[in-house]
């Protein structure tokens, strides 16, 4: 579902397609879509998919924590950030999936990758309680 991946299933899809260069993330496709014609509606079908993907990730998650407390996630990258109309449709399918049964705040926090796993490092884990 990021940057990183999407340029490269776009590849697989339109392998004649030149004016996306893997390497350089996800920010053509959403100058492809932008522009339209066969490349654009592959690069907006790819991207809607992978932000719906993202939200049902998200809605699963969701699904398996206590309710009564706002779901609230922490996104990191330019995908979500800065192609247009990406970090909406993640949202709005979350909500979708969600059917108002929980409020949600998505934030932005430089690093939050890093730092959830120094969160999830730093963890007693289960075999190191003093109770086993």
């Amino acid at each position: 579902v990021s940057g990183y991946w999407l340029p490269r299933l776009f590849r697989r899809i339109l392998p004649e397609e030149e004016r996306v260069e893997p390497a350089a993330g996800a920010a053509r496709l959403a100058a492809l879509r932008a522009a339209g014609g066969l490349a654009g509606e592959v690069a907006g079908l790819l991207l809607d998919r992978s932000a719906d993907l993202v939200a049902a990730a998200l809605a699963g998650l969701a699904g398996r924590l206590p309710t009564g407390r706002p779901l609230r996630v922490l996104a990191e990258g330019s995908l979500y950030w800065k192609t247009p109309g990406y970090g909406r449709r993640v949202a709005a399918t979350l909500d979708a999936l969600l059917e108002n049964r929980r409020s949600r705040e998505i934030l932005g926090l430089e690093h939050a990758n890093l730092a959830g796993s120094a969160c999830a490092a730093l963890q007693p884990s289960a075999e190191a309680s003093p109770d086993r």
